[in-house]
């Protein structure tokens, strides 16, 4: 497993990886994910729509400021639970790596 460990790492070396503005690889891979797999799905529309049944007596133009706020919250969360299951997913690879025998 070493080898290939060295192998990534070299490779990696040889061909540096453009984040696209991105702070890290991290959260490079999050913006990859949520490009890929957007969240527009049916459970979501739904919830919206809820949340806008919830202020009729507001106009669009009213109500668009809580629905921004309410998006960004949801991406954002998104975004943080994301990052938390890489982290995760390395400091089990970590320890496998360092304890093979368990």
């Amino acid at each position: 497993m070493q080898n290939d460990i060295k192998a990534l790492q070299d490779y990696c070396k040889q061909n540096p990886l453009d984040h696209g503005g991105a702070e890290s690889v991290m959260e490079f891979l999050y913006w990859n994910y949520a490009e890929n797999n957007p969240i527009d799905n049916q459970k979501i529309q739904n919830s919206f729509a809820k949340l806008r049944r919830q202020y009729p007596h507001l106009s669009l133009e009213e109500f668009d400021p809580i629905f921004t706020t309410v998006s960004g919250l949801c991406e954002e969360h998104e975004r943080l639970a994301f990052l938390e299951g890489l982290r995760l997913g390395v400091t089990l690879m970590t320890e496998l790596v360092n304890n093979p025998s368990g």
